[in-house]
Parts: C-alpha cells; sequence; structure tokens
C-alpha cells in the first residue's frame, strides 16, 4: 500500500502547486474580464473561457497542449476572444420569428464560450449573450445566454462593446441629466 501526502490543514503554503493554479486562474479570469468590460458578475463564465483557451492553447516548448494530450489532435474550432463582439445564428427556428424574411441574417452577441459536452469534449456550439438583451434587461440581475451553433467576426483587431457602452452606462449622472 501506498502513502499518499497530504497538506497540512489550515496551511495554503504546504499546498503549492495548487494554489498557485488557482492564482493564475483567478488573474486570467480577472484580466479577460476587464478586457472584455463585462461587469464581474460574469465570473464564472470567465473562468471557465480562461480554463479552456489555457487547455487549447498552452503547449510547453514543442510539447502537445492539454486539449491534443486529451483527444489526440488539435483544437479545430476558430478561437474568439472572451467578450468581443460577434455575429449569430439561433440555434431555434422559433427565436428567428420577430426577424424579417429579408432583414440580416445574424444577430449582433458577446461571445461568453464554448459549449462543452459532458467528458470535456467540444460539442461545437458557443455560449453568447444577445446585445439587444443586454439593452433591454440591463437593470435587472440576470441575463439569458444562448447557445447557438455558428458565430463569426469580422476580420481584423476585435471589438468588445461593453467596454466602449457599459462605462457610459454606469457612470452617475452629470450636471446636465439632474437638470432634466
Amino acid at each position: 500500500m501506498w502513502r499518499h501526502a497530504t497538506s497540512t490543514p489550515g496551511r495554503p503554503q504546504t499546498n503549492g502547486i495548487a494554489e498557485r493554479a488557482v492564482r493564475t486562474v483567478l488573474e486570467g479570469a480577472r484580466a479577460i474580464l476587464h478586457a472584455s468590460g463585462l461587469p464581474t458578475r460574469w465570473w464564472s463564465r470567465a473562468v471557465r473561457f480562461y480554463c479552456f483557451m489555457h487547455n487549447v492553447t498552452k503547449g510547453r516548448e514543442g510539447r502537445p497542449t492539454p486539449w491534443e494530450l486529451r483527444f489526440g489532435e488539435p483544437f479545430m474550432g476558430e478561437l474568439h476572444p472572451f467578450g468581443c463582439e460577434i455575429a449569430y445564428k439561433y440555434a431555434l427556428k422559433d427565436q428567428n420569428i420577430n426577424d424579417p424574411k429579408f432583414g440580416p441574417s445574424g444577430r449582433r452577441g458577446i461571445l461568453l464560450g464554448y459549449h462543452m459536452n459532458p467528458g470535456g469534449k467540444w460539442s461545437k456550439d458557443f455560449q453568447v449573450l444577445d446585445l439587444e438583451a443586454i439593452d433591454y434587461n440591463f437593470g435587472t440581475k440576470y441575463v439569458r445566454t444562448r447557445r447557438c451553433g455558428e458565430v463569426w467576426r469580422k476580420r481584423g483587431i476585435p471589438t468588445f462593446p461593453c467596454k466602449e457602452i457599459l462605462p457610459q452606462i454606469l457612470a452617475p449622472p452629470g450636471p446636465a441629466a439632474l437638470l432634466r
């Protein structure tokens, strides 16, 4: 029988490897939340996104990524940054009822992540926030995410609409607004 060494209860410094991993994930999630402009209430999505991107992009000195080690092939999907503006199509036909027949084929949204199946395999679906839903539900605590199978974004530098819009909405009213 092999004895399993454990850390000392109440002394996190004796569990350095796990503590460092937690710190790395927290710092990464904070950074992508800041870069995206999304409020901190989306921290759980940011953590999942950071861990996913770490697994599909971080190989050491020519070694395979964690994704490749697990699934035997590189990640085949397109990589988009957290919180970037994308266009998407609804996954369900009944969600398209209010869209005009000859209107745009996609809706504006914000990418929150990649939908994963049990076992960690990518379902080829994305998690998206609809920009109209954010605007409409801004005062509430909950904005429903959508799962969709196809997203695309403009080539070049990604845009982050929440970084541009939210500071204006959250800013205290100026003197002109108080006079109204």
